[in-house]
């Protein structure tokens, strides 16, 4: 997450006074006048549990927070007080609150810091305009401290004064009167306190049945991711073996084309030696056709030459018919080896063929296996980011708790003062009650006393 409020302390001085802030220091953002507003009192278990929150952000125990430590968790906090009041701050509100907590400039927060953010956070999510000054703040302690309850005194008996007779009955008129005023309001206190603590109890109950709830999904989650992995796993070991196929059909394709290349040179040596081969049967048969010729010259001379030369024609005359036989043997060989090399030419190339349908079957299955591994992939991918919605839901959640169980022991706590404080006002109203009775016994005596004297 960005952190913008982050990295705005070194460009704007914390503290620093501007014009506007020299014409009117106690004036805030939206108008509203610092001593207008009533700023909530921080209470001791609001302490503990800010002092608890910065413990446990402070890893390292140096005792300070950097933006890095503290950005998630002011968001965090703004979202649990949105909850809460219904109002969730902006990032450059954020800001504002980041520059009045790091009152120093030196980017570390210190728990007294932490504190002041906190609760600035709290009373903006509540409505209050925050100031962008701390010279707005109201003097004296800030954030206020709840007072907490004194503890009771025993009472010191006065020595009694004598009064008229009037006066006592006014005055224990006038204490009960203060004493029933005071049991009704407390009364009235104590009542909405305990409808408070109710609706804080029951959206306390509310935030931890969610909380339930996102952990169920969180587990959920876990357990499809973790599923998806092990499907992205089989999906890659799938992957790696049709690649290792492919390697292979291409191999063998490369094997094929070489063999096919060895049968065409074998296919173009045979229809070389063919083509010699015709063309030696056509010298074959001119020079049997010669023969022939001679022969037949022969025979219209054989009866001057004599049966010597007749010999020799024949002669020839054979040795070229058996030429002939020879390149007719030849021809048929090269058309024989012809044959075989074109049926080989012709396998290889079907080889080949079957080969690049291999390959390219292959390849294609390489294809879906990648696309679907990325599938897979952006499948894990988004279910790791539904768990970490679901795991700053639940931090969400715990915060939402954290908050309502504070405003409850703040509830509790003010419940019990107003009980003390009802039990006080009926304690007084029963003083107030015998001391009535107590004048009005004195009246009648101080009235019989005056007749028995008027009397004598």
């Amino acid at each position: 997450m960005p952190k913008k409020f982050v990295t705005r302390k070194k460009d704007v001085p914390v503290a620093t006074p501007s014009a506007s802030d020299d014409s009117s220091p106690e004036s805030s953002p939206g108008g509203l006048q610092t001593q207008d507003v009533e700023w909530p009192s921080l209470t001791k278990a609001d302490l503990e549990q800010f002092a608890k929150k910065f413990a446990e952000l402070d890893a390292n125990g140096d005792g300070t927070l950097s933006g890095d430590e503290l950005g998630d968790v002011m968001r965090d906090h703004n979202a649990a007080m949105s909850e809460l009041y219904g109002r969730k701050l902006a990032e450059d509100e954020l800001g504002d609150i980041w520059e009045l907590g790091d009152a120093d400039g030196s980017g570390e927060i210190d728990p007294d810091e932490f504190v002041l953010m906190m609760y600035l956070i709290r009373c903006a999510s509540d409505g209050i305009m925050i100031p962008k000054s701390a010279k707005a703040f109201p003097p004296g302690q800030f954030p206020p401290m709840a007072e907490e309850p004194p503890e009771k005194e025993p009472k010191k008996e006065e020595p009694k004064k004598e009064e008229p007779e009037a006066k006592p009955e006014a005055k224990n008129a006038e204490d009960a009167s203060v004493a029933s005023e005071a049991s009704g309001s407390a009364s009235a206190e104590l009542a909405r306190l305990q409808k408070a603590h109710a609706a804080l109890t029951k959206k306390l109950d509310a935030v931890t049945e969610s909380a339930a709830e996102a952990e169920a999904e969180h587990l959920v989650s876990s357990r499809q991711n973790k599923t998806l992995q092990k499907r992205a796993e089989k999906a890659e070991a799938s992957l790696e073996t049709l690649t290792k196929k492919l390697d292979k059909a291409e191999d063998r394709a490369e094997a094929a084309e070489a063999e096919a290349k060895v049968l065409q040179r074998r296919f173009d040596a045979s229809e070389t030696a063919r083509k010699e081969a015709e063309a030696a049967k056509k010298a074959a048969e001119e020079e049997a056709a010669e023969a022939k010729r001679e022969e037949k010259s022969a025979t219209a001379a054989m009866a001057s030459k004599g049966n010597e030369q007749t010999k020799m024609l024949t002669a020839r005359a054979e040795q070229a018919e058996a030429d002939e036989e020879k390149a007719r043997r030849a021809q048929t060989r090269a058309e024989a080896d012809a044959k075989a090399a074109t049926a080989r030419a012709e396998a290889a190339e079907a080889a080949r063929a079957e080969a690049e349908a291999k390959t390219a079957a292959a390849e294609k299955r390489a294809q879906e296996a990648e696309l679907d591994a990325q599938v897979r992939e952006e499948s894990a991918e988004h279910a790791n980011q539904d768990a970490e919605v679901e795991i700053k839901k639940r931090r969400l959640a715990e915060s939402a708790r954290d908050v309502a169980a504070l405003r409850a022991t703040a509830a509790d706590e003010r419940a019990d003062k107003a009980e003390a404080a009802a039990a006080a006002a009926k304690e007084n109203e029963r003083e107030a009650n015998d001391a009535d009775e107590k004048g009005k016994g004195e009246a009648v005596q101080a009235a019989a006393a005056a007749r028995a004297a008027a009397g004598d």
